[in-house]
């Protein structure tokens, strides 16, 4: 099996008096079908995988054919199945005193300078049996 992870992070802080670099906020991990290794010996190679964003050259992004459901089976061409995500979402500096809210939670990819760690989600599948 093959998988591959992507990433996603917060906006950065830079100001006079506080500094913080991009926190994580959501992985997403996907199962990968219908690739074939073009590299010697058999192996995999990033061009398999990835390709330059013609729209950003400093990107990559993904080649595949179609994002199929978790109960879905593989058709044969290049696809992604998502299998796992959890997601992270941070707290205001003031923990959401001034909304008068003690559970206050920033939006995703949302930080402030305190990094304050809010709730962490991570989604579950299931497959439906029938029976």
């Amino acid at each position: 099996m093959v998988t591959y992870t992507q990433n996603r992070f917060t906006n950065a802080i830079d100001l006079d008096d506080d500094y913080r670099t991009p926190m994580p906020c959501e992985a997403r991990t996907y199962e990968l079908t219908g690739y074939a290794p073009t590299g010697p010996a058999g192996r995999f190679q990033a061009s398999d995988f990835v390709k330059p964003d013609p729209n950003d050259a400093k990107r990559l992004i993904h080649i595949f054919d179609g994002e199929i459901q978790y109960e879905q089976q593989p058709d044969g061409g290049k696809q992604r199945r998502l299998i796992e995500m959890a997601r992270t979402l941070y707290r205001p500096n003031d923990m959401g005193a001034t909304q008068n809210d003690p559970l206050a939670l920033l939006l995703l990819g949302t930080l402030e300078s305190l990094a304050l760690n809010g709730d962490n989600y991570k989604l579950a599948f299931h497959t439906r049996t029938t029976g």
